[in-house]
């Protein structure tokens, strides 16, 4: 019996590596808390004749209210002046700290801007008061390498969120969030990062709005406050950078390319300035006086949560299945997960999938997803069963996919010894037609059916007979139906059908995977199937074991060996064995492994001289197929006596007569 083995694993949501989000905060559609932004200023006298008559503290980072977050209150200490900013001014300071803090309580929400309409790309007649949030600035700049790459991200595409999409999910893929740029004076420009490929959320935000910029969409810088819980940082809430985007008739909409947020921000997002460029620069300092001098201290944020909402309800279904439920070792498989955005408006998420350790992702394990309103999509992932694994076990692979809204779905399959092994090629061609299918205008107007699949046997042809329909409204010309490099082509008239053949020699047993297609430039169809090819049933004689001359009146034994030598078990196996007149028969229904047989004899039913025997072996392939493996030798008996010739004499006679009766 196999033994069976299930490989179990941890289904763990990362939202990202370095930007990992805490549940109890990322998954609540509101959150009430109070914020604290404070520092200090020094005064630090150059003599002992000295006088401050003022300093003044320009605060830039100021929490406003807006269609996500609710500021309750504002406190500062001491007094300030509040415009656009928040202005200290402190008359006659003494020498030393000068402490400044902002306190604020704000309810912030979790939600997407409900995109519910196409909104078109270009942007056409944008107002004159956004022209500015498409024009180049010092950190945001836009050069030819820029303009090249958006240009490619949106080539062919009009709607202008799935382009903004396209260009998030870029960045998000291709610029690796790293702190070495923190010890720069500033933030480093979009086209240094670009170039380098790495930066801060700050940076990676430059580059991701100078992308949109340059395609005339207006976006801007936006400053804030955000949690994390990334080893990375000793503070889980500390300042962050990400971007909003301008679409007509909507308004500003989030996008944080650093966390994966694309249309909208999680509640742990505390917005403190709008901008058209980014800088580090969050307080500016004057003073006067007469040998004194200022230094200053960082900013620092201090965030208490006094509560929270409702757990957020996902805005998408997910239904995971893996496309074959058993596969051979070494064989590729293919992860599918079936998306339905249940909303009316456009959504996006990150879905990540995890599997045991054993099996191989072939592409990123992260994939993004855009949706419009009520759309569904199809995702895929192409794994690999390792070869090296116990011949004599099944194994069970369990497979989870999350996505950002805490939600996990999951499903399973078998490896185990010959069972259908899909190269790389096969799976890849299967997610290419689905894919070219979910493209093109006509895809749905055609219908391929195989039927009637059965067995085929190696060596030989196997007809494969495909009904092809046209379901359209037009004419189908030079349509292309292949199965693999066997190709034909015809033209399907309106509501036409054609039965079409093809042949095909498998060498191998086992489940083969089948691919048919019907395409041209106008519709795609496909047909897949699996093929079980076997071997005639093949019996072999072996390990034969018998003396080669015995003495009269001798007793001696025939051993020899039945096996199966196919894949296909021999059924309805006759066994006779015979010799002088002599005959014995065994009877087996089916001839799974291999049968030792054991026969004594008597010389004196031999010959005298040389008796051959014969071993008659016949057997079906369980339906109306008959086959058969004869063998035979000899074994001598000679130099009898006088009176043994006489006595095997009349023994010969007795037994003729006892067979005539």
């Amino acid at each position: 019996m196999k033994k069976i083995i299930s490989i179990f694993i941890f289904l763990i949501l990362i939202i990202n590596v370095y930007a990992e989000v805490d549940k109890d905060i990322f998954y609540f559609d509101e959150i009430d808390l109070d914020i604290e932004l404070k520092s200090s200023v020094f005064l630090v006298p150059k003599s002992d004749d000295h006088e401050t008559e003022y300093v003044s503290i320009n605060l830039k980072f100021l929490p406003t209210t807006d269609s996500r977050q609710n500021v309750i209150s504002i406190e500062t200490n001491p007094k300030a002046d509040i415009d656009e900013n928040v202005n200290f001014w402190i008359d006659n300071p003494d020498i030393g700290e000068i402490e400044y803090s902002l306190t604020s309580n704000i309810k912030t929400h979790n939600r997407f801007n409900r995109i519910k309409k196409h909104v078109d790309f270009p942007i056409k007649n944008l107002d004159s008061n956004l022209q500015e949030y498409i024009m180049p600035t010092n950190k945001i700049d836009i050069n030819k390498n820029i303009i090249n790459l958006a240009s490619t991200l949106a080539e062919g595409e009009n709607n202008l969120f799935k382009v903004v999409f396209n260009i998030a999910d870029w960045t998000q893929e291709n610029i690796e969030y790293s702190l070495d740029t923190l010890t720069a004076e500033a933030s480093q420009k979009s086209s240094w990062v670009l170039e380098n490929r790495y930066g801060v959320c700050d940076e990676i935000t430059n580059l991701f709005i100078a992308l949109s910029r340059s395609l005339g969409i207006p976006a801007r810088f936006i400053s804030g406050i955000s949690y994390t819980n990334s080893e990375q940082f000793a503070n889980p809430w500390g300042l962050h950078g990400w971007a909003e985007v301008y679409f007509p008739d909507v308004g500003w909409v989030p996008f944080d390319v650093t966390y994966g947020q694309l249309g909208y921000i999680d509640a742990g997002h505390i917005k403190l300035k709008e901008s058209l460029d980014s800088d580090k620069t969050s307080t500016k300092f004057e003073w006067r006086g007469n040998n004194v001098d200022l230094t200053t201290e960082s900013l620092e944020v201090d965030v208490t949560i006094n509560g929270k909402g409702k757990k957020i309800i996902s805005p998408i279904d997910i239904n995971v299945i893996s496309n074959s439920p058993s596969v051979d070792f070494g064989s590729y498989n293919l992860i599918i997960a079936d998306i339905t955005n249940i909303r009316d408006y456009y959504v996006t998420t990150e879905l990540h999938l995890s599997t045991s350790k054993e099996i191989e992702l072939i592409d990123s394990n992260k994939k993004h997803v855009y949706l419009k309103p009520k759309e569904k999509k199809r995702f895929f992932w192409i794994i690999k069963i390792p070869d090296s694994l116990k011949k004599d076990f099944i194994y069970t692979f369990p497979i989870g996919i999350t996505s950002s809204f805490d939600e996990s779905y999951s499903t399973s399959f078998e490896a185990k010894r010959n069972e259908v092994k899909y190269s790389l090629a096969d799976v890849e061609s299967i997610v290419s037609l689905e894919k070219e299918a979910d493209k093109k205008v006509y895809s749905r107007n055609i219908e391929l059916m195989c039927l009637n699949i059965n067995d085929a046997i190696t060596g030989k042809k196997i007809i494969i007979e495909c009904d092809l329909k046209n379901l359209g409204n037009v004419v189908l010309h030079d349509l292309k139906i292949c199965l693999e490099n066997d190709c034909e082509e015809r033209d399907l008239h309106i509501s036409e059908s054609k039965k079409i053949e093809f042949t095909k020699i498998y060498d191998e047993t086992g489940e083969k995977a089948v691919t048919i297609t019907a395409k041209n430039t106008g519709v795609t169809a496909s047909s897949f199937f699996k093929i079980f090819v076997v071997d005639e049933p093949v019996i072999d004689i072996i390990d034969m074991v018998y003396p080669e001359s015995i003495k009269y009146k001798e007793k001696f034994d025939v051993e020899f060996t039945l096996i199966p030598m196919s894949l296909t078990e021999p059924k309805n196996v006759i066994l006779t064995f015979t010799f002088n007149d002599e005959s014995q028969q065994w009877k087996f229904d089916s001839l799974e492994t291999k049968k030792p047989v054991k026969i004594e004899i008597d010389s004196a039913l031999l010959k005298e001289g040389e008796t051959e025997f014969k071993i008659y072996t016949t057997y079906t392939d369980g339906v109306d197929k008959k086959f058969n493996k004869d063998d035979s030798f000899t074994i001598s008996m000679d130099d009898l006596t006088g009176l043994q010739k006489i006595e095997k004499f009349f023994v010969d006679l007795f037994r003729k007569i006892r067979n005539l009766f």
